[in-house]
């Protein structure tokens, strides 16, 4: 009796060694946890080299267009879908234009929130050649600055003066540094200089031909 007893515990014991590796698996998933690679811009699927090679592009091209115009330069919020928005300047509705930055790896969750992912745009602009990080030149950067809301044209409010942290992009052919690049973007916007959709008709080419190239990948996100 004793020797069957042994043998009962002995076999409970190795089934119990057997099943918790599925019942982890099973509660990572149901705690919405995402793998690590979908987060991470230095892996890099065939569906983000298409979109990132599209979208820089169309971004080199954009910044050749702002280079002719008499400001040199030309700053959008990478966030919002409002006037002088990256998203109003390609014409898309904001789930579309999300389904860009995620599928160039743009953006990152950190809970419940999504923000720019300062090391993926870092790493785009420099495999894409869009900045030297060296010499701090390019025809892309990337800041944080101080947007007056009313110049967002989202509606008026009684202070004028009242500002929005939005990171902005800057599209040009220059070389600007800290503080002093911070101050032409937020100024170029909050005088109200920078408008979106005014496309040369050059610029318009380039424009179709990015949701040619991506709109299959865009179908799969959005």
């Amino acid at each position: 009796m004793k020797t069957m007893a042994k043998k009962k515990r002995k076999k409970s014991t190795t089934k119990d060694e057997k099943c918790p590796a599925p019942t982890r698996r099973m509660s990572t998933r149901i705690r919405g946890e995402a793998p690590k690679t979908v987060e991470s811009s230095d892996v890099v699927t065939p569906q983000m080299y298409t979109m990132r090679s599209a979208f820089a592009n169309y971004l080199i091209h954009a910044a050749d267009n702002a280079a002719a115009a008499d400001n040199n330069v030309t700053c959008l919020t990478i966030q919002g879908h409002h006037k002088s928005s990256l998203s109003l300047e390609l014409q898309l509705c904001p789930r579309q234009y999300a389904a860009i930055l995620i599928g160039c790896g743009l953006v990152e969750k950190h809970g419940n929130i999504v923000r720019c992912n300062n090391k993926g745009w870092d790493d785009f602009f420099e495999k894409y050649q869009l900045k030297n990080k060296q010499t701090n030149t390019g025809v892309c950067d990337k800041t944080l600055g101080g947007i007056k809301y009313n110049e967002l044209g989202l509606g008026k409010i009684d202070d004028d003066n009242h500002l929005v942290q939005l990171d902005i992009v800057q599209l040009g052919r220059c070389k600007t540094k800290g503080e002093v690049k911070s101050n032409i973007a937020t100024q170029l916007i909050n005088r109200g200089e920078d408008s979106p959709n005014n496309f040369s008709v050059s610029l318009r080419t380039w424009h179709r031909r990015l949701f040619n190239e991506i709109n299959e990948e865009l179908a799969t996100i959005c």
